[in-house]
């Protein structure tokens, strides 16, 4: 029985798009590593120079690159969030780990055409897309940990409940004696968090708990006389009944959470897209168009 209300499609579209990420970092990475290492005097007369630097043909696209980057994922996902004929579009969800990967790509991007090194109206610009990016991560581990249902919507307290009643009546058909050695792995019920902070605390506590009890029930499984497809079910559910206390206990502080991040990353996104435009302008204006 699975009730998890992640959709698999989902989980799946975060990990190609994770691994594309790493190859294109450090194939992005890679060709000028010898320029970006080198001290002020040997980047001064390196021949990678014309290349790498910032106003060089590859630093200088890297630049412009990173920054199409950033204006599609912002633009594309505040579209998709907010304009109705684009409603059926695929899922918000999938929409959000595109915004991810290109919001995080972009600022990578611009970080290889500064060459590590900025001043400037070019710090304003790059130190505000380094508080939207840190501020897009803490989002996320949020949104993360707000249950939704496979279109994307959030789920109520009422609906976890009948899901972990649900799992609970499952792991009732489970041999006594090998539910009574199992059953203490998952049990652990902390106090609900009282405040904001506290709800960070208990569910980076919980994550730990679930991957340490997770390895532990592994363990006890493979001891146990059950079939491959009955031990992965079982551990299944007991993972199922631990997620769904764990959201039942942060539903409401997590809700406010989100709200409260909205707020502030929303002006954060807007001063880097604003901080960007001003950059490139100047760029252009001082006569730095396009390299090629």
């Amino acid at each position: 029985m699975r009730t998890s209300a992640v959709p698999r499609s989902g989980t799946l579209l975060g990990g190609l798009l994770l691994v594309l990420w790493l190859v294109l970092a450090v194939a992005m990475l890679e060709p000028g590593s010898t320029y970006y290492l080198a001290d002020a005097a040997g980047r001064a007369y390196s021949p990678e120079r014309a290349r790498y630097a910032p106003t060089g043909t590859v630093g200088h696209s890297l630049g412009y690159l990173g920054a199409v980057l950033i204006v599609v994922g912002v633009a594309g996902y505040v579209l998709r969030k907010r304009w109705r004929r684009l409603a059926g579009a695929g899922r918000v969800s999938d929409w959000l780990q595109v915004h991810i990967f290109l919001c995080t790509m972009g600022p990578y991007l611009v970080l290889l055409h500064t060459s590590f090194k900025f001043g400037g109206v070019a710090a304003i610009s790059f130190w505000s897309m380094a508080a939207a990016v840190a501020s897009g991560i803490v989002g996320r581990y949020i949104y993360a940990h707000i249950p939704r249902t496979i279109h994307g919507s959030e789920r109520t307290l009422a609906a976890l409940q009948q899901s972990a009643a649900a799992v609970q009546a499952s792991l009732g058909d489970v041999e006594p004696g090998l539910r009574r050695t199992l059953e203490p792995l998952f049990a652990e019920r902390p106090s609900p968090p009282r405040t904001l902070a506290g709800a960070l605390r208990y569910a980076a506590a919980a994550d730990w708990r679930r991957r340490r009890h997770t390895r532990r029930a592994r363990h006890v499984l493979r001891k146990a006389e059950l079939p491959p497809a009955g031990r992965a079910e079982l551990l299944g559910l007991l993972r199922e009944r631990f997620r769904l206390e764990q959201q039942i206990a942060l539903l409401a502080p997590f809700q406010r959470l989100f709200h409260y991040w909205h707020v502030l990353h929303v002006p954060v996104a807007l001063v880097m897209l604003l901080a960007l435009v001003l950059h490139v302008t100047l760029v252009v204006l001082f006569g730095y168009a396009w390299p090629f």
